[in-house]
């Protein structure tokens, strides 16, 4: 899951920096881009950890310059190493995906476990994951749960409609449907105020394979 991110299940690293609000990102303008690449390489130079990480969102994304997904790992963990939350939550999606680096299940838990533990929200419904299906630990519902619970709290939408499930099919707590409603409904109400009129008439068949997709990854945990 990278925040530069937004969840496959397996694509448990957050679509890297896509979810971060860089206001570069928006501008077409590339001399603007580049303007905006220039000053955050040379914050990152000096050690900015804020700064290091926006530049591994230049790097990937190829604002202000070439698309290096090389020298974007590199300043995501330069970032992360410093105890930056969303690097470290992005360091762990490319270990998880093998972006820039080998695939290793084990680093990509780690460094989801380190933002998680500072309370940054896509870490927390990422390492949930984690426990769901066995990536990098051992598989526990319980903490499926937990962490869950802990990023729907912060209103994470995937995390809410997680939870949800886990009240549904009673995978880490009690079955409660009355709970898992409440959550479905909060991540539901989440994804509507950010559709498109042209995208509501897709809501109901996306929700049904949201529905298969968590139903087969409990199934894959017994």
């Amino acid at each position: 899951m990278l925040t530069f991110s937004k969840r496959l299940v397996p694509f448990l690293f957050s679509c890297m920096l896509l979810n971060c609000n860089f206001v570069l990102s928006k501008s077409k303008n590339n001399d603007t881009n580049q303007d905006f690449f220039q000053s955050f390489k040379k914050s990152a130079e000096q050690g900015c950890s804020e700064a290091q990480h926006n530049l591994a969102f230049c790097y990937f994304s190829g604002v202000g310059t070439n698309k290096n997904i090389d020298n974007a790992f590199r300043w995501c963990k330069k970032s992360a190493e410093q105890g930056y939350a969303k690097a470290e939550c992005d360091l762990g999606g490319f270990y998880e995906r093998g972006i820039g680096t080998e695939k290793d299940f084990e680093k990509a838990f780690k460094w989801y476990q380190k933002s998680a533990a500072q309370g940054y929200a896509e870490a927390q419904y990422n390492l949930a994951e984690c426990y769901l299906l066995g990536l990098g630990t051992t598989k526990n519902l319980k903490q499926t749960f937990e962490w869950n619970k802990k990023a729907a709290a912060q209103g994470n939408a995937k995390a809410q409609y997680s939870l949800g499930c886990c009240y549904e099919y009673g995978a880490g707590t009690e079955k409660n449907l009355t709970k898992a409603s409440e959550w479905y409904k909060k991540s539901e109400d989440q994804d509507k105020s950010t559709m498109n009129n042209d995208e509501t008439s897709n809501a109901s068949n996306s929700t049904n394979k949201e529905e298969s997709s968590w139903w087969n990854k409990i199934c894959s945990y017994f």
